[in-house]
This record gives structure tokens, C-alpha cells and sequence, in this order.
């Protein structure tokens, strides 16, 4: 079952005068970029009349995720993991690749041979208002699934579970609020991309530390789902498994 989420791209940063938040090999850092203009204004034209926009946001700190589609569309990020290159998953014969950044062991006591490997560990963001991955190579104008995943147990020994939200883009997305150390949560939406590439961002709320745990993109059919399109797109509510229970969906 999903629910509709609207979706609005705003104006291309190049008719703003902004840089590509996408641009993470930039030689111009976005953080200095936004520092040397806070508070400050753009000018810049437009249908021939003077304009003035006022910058009032936070800068984003961008991941950029070793990640490519697979040879069927995939992208499957295992947040956290702490070697260098990919694996395949024995569950689901996936290959998994690594991201970079402070990765963290959930606490001995939330392992188990039936936790999946994705869970075994966190990618944490201690410093930042806003992290984001950027996920490239993608079709512009085609309908993708998107999936996060999230399990506390307990990494940072504060057995407090954090509330995280979630941007697609500079889209609200949802809220991630853990509730127990040992609970996973997932969720999903469906959208369509407008560009080749797609930021999936973290957002620091003030009730703990963000973290992640997987993160995983699936090409669709634009038959599927046509409530979907360009201004509109869906997220999870809940999902039920009818067939075999013991077949991992991915």
C-alpha cells in the first residue's frame, strides 16, 4: 500500500546560479560556495527583469557512492560495510558495494545468522545538517523504486535510537524513527527521475545522530505504477508477502 507524495524540482540550479549539488569532483567546494554567500543575495536575470534571491540554506555534504547499475539496473549500497570492494549477498545472490565515511558495528548482542548482512553495520553522520549520496548513471523520465534501511542495535552504546528524515532530492521523503535497537525498519518510494543521477539525503533533526544502513535502487516498468509520474510519486505504508516466507525480496 503507498501513498502519494508530490514532488517538486524547483528551478535548475544553473538558472540560479547555483552549482550542481550532484558536482561532488567540482573544483568549487559547495560548502565554500554557500559560506561566501549566506545571508547574501544572487542576482541574476530573468525574462528580463532584475531579480534578487536571498540565500538561506544549509549546505549539503555529498557522498559520492562507488555505486553503478548492474547489469539489470541495480544499485545496491551496503551503508557502512567496512572493506573496499563489493560482495555477493548469499540470501539474495545481489552484489553489494561499499561507500565511504565513519562506519560503525552494531553491538554483538543484535547479531544473528539470520540478520542479513547489510545490517551487520552503520554508516553514521555525526558532523552536518544534510548528507546526501548521490546515485548516477540513471535514465532520465524512468519510474525507479527506491529503498532504505535502517537498524539501530545499539552502535554507538547510547541505546538511544535516533529520528532521521529523509529527502529525495530537495523533496521531503519520510521519517525514519527507529524504535528499538533490535527493529528494522524500511522504507520505499516510487518516483520518477528527472536527470541522469538522484540525491538521497539524511537529515540531522536534532533527535540523534543520522545512520544508515542499506540503500538500494530498482529500476520499474513505466507500465507499473502509473499514478507516478514527472510531479508525483509514492511511498510505502506497508507491504504484505503472500507467497513463500522464507524468499527474500530484494
Amino acid at each position: 500500500m503507498e501513498e502519494q507524495m508530490s514532488i517538486d524540482y524547483g528551478p535548475a540550479a544553473s538558472e540560479l546560479g547555483l552549482p550542481s549539488l550532484c558536482a561532488a569532483s567540482s573544483k568549487v567546494s559547495l560548502v565554500d560556495w554557500v559560506r561566501s554567500r549566506i545571508n547574501g543575495a544572487i542576482k541574476f536575470k530573468r525574462n528580463g527583469r532584475l531579480k534578487v534571491v536571498a540565500i538561506a540554506f544549509a549546505a549539503s555534504v555529498v557522498f559520492q557512492a562507488h555505486a553503478q547499475p548492474d547489469s539489470i539496473g541495480f544499485i545496491s549500497i551496503d551503508c557502512g560495510f567496512p572493506g573496499t570492494t563489493s560482495y555477493v549477498d548469499n540470501a539474495t545472490t545481489l552484489s553489494f558495494v561499499p561507500d565511504a565515511g565513519e562506519n560503525r558495528n552494531i553491538s554483538a548482542e543484535y547479531m544473528s545468522p539470520e540478520l542479513a548482512r547489510t545490517y551487520h553495520n552503520v554508516r553514521s553522520f555525526p558532523d552536518g545538517a544534510r548528507n546526501c549520496y548521490t546515485l548516477r548513471s540513471l535514465t532520465a523520465g524512468n519510474k525507479y523504486l527506491l529503498r532504505a534501511g535502517f537498524m539501530y542495535g545499539n552502535y554507538d552504546r547510547l541505546n538511544r535510537p535516533p529520528v532521521v528524515d529523509l529527502h529525495i532530492g530537495v523533496n521531503f521523503w519520510t521519517t525514519s524513527n527507529v524504535s528499538g535497537p533490535d527493529t528494522a525498519v524500511i522504507v520505499e518510494a516510487i518516483f520518477v527521475v528527472p536527470d541522469n543521477f538522484v540525491q538521497v539525503c539524511l537529515i540531522n533533526t536534532g533527535s540523534g545522530t543520522p545512520f544508515i544502513s542499506g540503500l538500494n535502487l530498482r529500476p520499474l516498468k513505466t507500465s507499473l505504477y502509473p499514478q507516478v509520474n514527472a510531479t508525483q510519486g509514492l511511498v510505502l505504508l506497508t507491504r504484505r508477502n503472500f507467497g513463500q516466507a522464507d524468499i527474500a525480496v530484494q
